[in-house]
């Protein structure tokens, strides 16, 4: 479906769009890289995020409702930059929301075509690993 609500200068039509970062495996205490790079038909408006994990380990891990709540801290860089969008590691659950409710950004974020971002993911726990998967929402943005 055509979306051409409120598109910013110099794009023609959108089209909503959710991208999902390849599961990332964080194993106790280890601190790994995910990463997502954009399609080469459009940008991609940025405009919420949300996570959902599963956990493998020997520890009962922390639940909210019976969902595991990942001790995670997380850094988004922009693919091409040196300048991350926090100046450290932050709570996954500050930047991500639980796939039922998206963190919302501040303001939409375009990324170009072709490009991406990494989020450098740290697990604080001692003995839980987790696999974290990450989802972009936003819309395709066509010239």
């Amino acid at each position: 479906m055509e979306d051409t609500y409120a598109l910013p200068p110099g794009y023609s039509r959108g089209m909503n769009f959710w991208y999902g970062v390849a599961p990332i495996v964080v194993a106790a205490g280890a601190n790994v890289p995910g990463q997502l790079v954009v399609d080469s038909d459009s940008d991609f408006e940025w405009r919420g995020t949300t996570y959902f994990v599963t956990s493998a380990g020997v520890a009962q891990p922390y639940t909210d409702s019976s969902n595991p709540v990942p001790i995670l801290l997380a850094q988004v860089s922009p693919q091409g930059q040196n300048t991350p969008f926090s100046n450290s590691q932050v709570p996954l659950s500050s930047i991500a929301g639980r796939g039922n409710l998206p963190y919302i950004l501040p303001y939409p974020l375009v990324l170009l075509r072709s490009n991406g971002v990494t989020f450098q993911l740290s697990n604080l726990e001692g003995a839980n690993s987790y696999t974290v998967y990450i989802t972009l929402h936003g819309r395709k943005l066509f010239t």
